[in-house]
């Protein structure tokens, strides 16, 4: 079929419009095609090596744009995995620079991981040693790279004067120190990419072995296991570890003092991360000292009774009763029988004596 006199005219008025000047269509490629051979395939050629370097470029940053913490049994990773996926696949180059400059530093949100409690959960984070010189650097260099890409596909290439030689060898010079930059930001990233990929296969193998481990001993009551590896280099880190963690009665170290006998069973030491709790056993008699926590604390007595005085207030306690200490209040425990309790508070609690002093507790090591 042979297109139409109107049909066959199409390409000349959509040509005209983009020229804005009312020119043919041999006229709007005119300056191309009869352009000194050498010049101009010299420039495109620049050109289409900058293209395809950007490219490069804007892929391997949408690859680190899948990173960031990850928290979960191992099904609803995964998922999370493949939505980060097509997320990064729709990021522009700006945005995917945005994302690479905030995975793995400060500027990450932090989020609260509840772990699931019926399921081998993971958690995964992906973090870079602060270099602020290197860092500052890199962001600047990759501010001005992406100044430059923007401005030669949206303004430059259309407008360039392809009809001078002069021009077209200036852009040619132009677009290899473009190169050259492009390649030294570019070799930056994949080195970066590259170590984490590395010491993600290592953790692997050791999250494999805790999950298999973990899931074995679910139905036998005391075979859970608790597994953090860590993989360290120059420039990268990745942690892991399970959810579960089993911390055996003969394991505690008990600290005394004045007759307050306490082990540490839920500290950071051993794999507490985000609650601390203590196992302690008081003289009938003895006292803590008056003392404050910067957090809540909630103590639960299981054998005894005595006494506590909150802020000038004085209650009394028998097994079973629970105490429930605001923050920042001094508050002091009396036993009149022996007695043992279970104490628990927020990671990180400082505890204090009335004069402001910090008690250095060795059982929270």
């Amino acid at each position: 079929m042979t297109p139409s006199r109107s049909a066959q005219r199409a390409p000349n008025a959509y040509a005209a419009a983009l020229a804005g000047i009312g020119q043919r269509e041999q006229d709007v490629t005119a300056d191309v095609t009869n352009l000194p051979e050498p010049a101009t395939d010299a420039a495109l050629r620049a050109v289409g090596r900058t293209i395809v370097n950007f490219q490069r470029l804007e892929h391997n940053l949408k690859l680190a744009a899948r990173l960031g913490p990850m928290q979960g049994t191992a099904q609803k990773m995964q998922q999370d995995i493949a939505r980060r996926q097509q997320r990064a696949e729709t990021l522009t180059l700006g945005q995917a620079i945005q994302a690479w400059l905030g995975y793995g530093r400060d500027t990450q949100a932090q989020t609260v991981w509840t772990p699931d409690l019926l399921e081998v959960s993971m958690q995964v984070t992906f973090s870079l040693e602060p270099h602020p010189e290197t860092d500052d650097a890199h962001a600047k260099a990759l501010a001005s790279l992406l100044e430059t890409r923007n401005a030669l596909v949206h303004t430059r290439l259309a407008t360039f004067p392809w009809e001078s030689q002069e021009a077209c060898e200036a852009l040619v010079l132009e677009l290899n120190a473009v190169n050259a930059a492009i390649g030294e930001q570019l070799e930056y990233v994949t080195s970066l990419l590259k170590g984490l990929a590395e010491a993600q296969a290592e953790l692997a193998d050791s999250l494999r072995e805790a999950v298999a481990l973990a899931s074995a001993g679910s139905d036998g009551g005391e075979g859970s296991v608790s597994v953090a590896a860590t993989q360290s280099r120059r420039w990268a880190s990745i942690e892991g570890s399970t959810a579960m963690t089993v911390f055996h009665r003969d394991e505690n170290q008990v600290h005394s003092l004045q007759g307050n006998h306490i082990a540490g069973v839920a500290t950071p030491g051993n794999g507490a991360r985000q609650v601390e709790m203590w196992h302690g056993r008081m003289d009938a008699g003895s006292a803590t000292p008056p003392h404050s926590h910067d957090t809540e604390e909630v103590v639960l007595f299981l054998t005894g009774r005595g006494r506590a005085t909150v802020a000038g207030r004085e209650v009394r306690y028998d097994a079973g009763d629970t105490l429930i200490l605001p923050a920042t209040q001094v508050h002091q425990i009396f036993a009149e029988t022996e007695s043992e309790f279970v104490s628990a508070m927020p990671i990180g609690s400082t505890v204090k004596l009335p004069d402001g002093a910090v008690m250095e507790l060795p059982w929270r090591r």
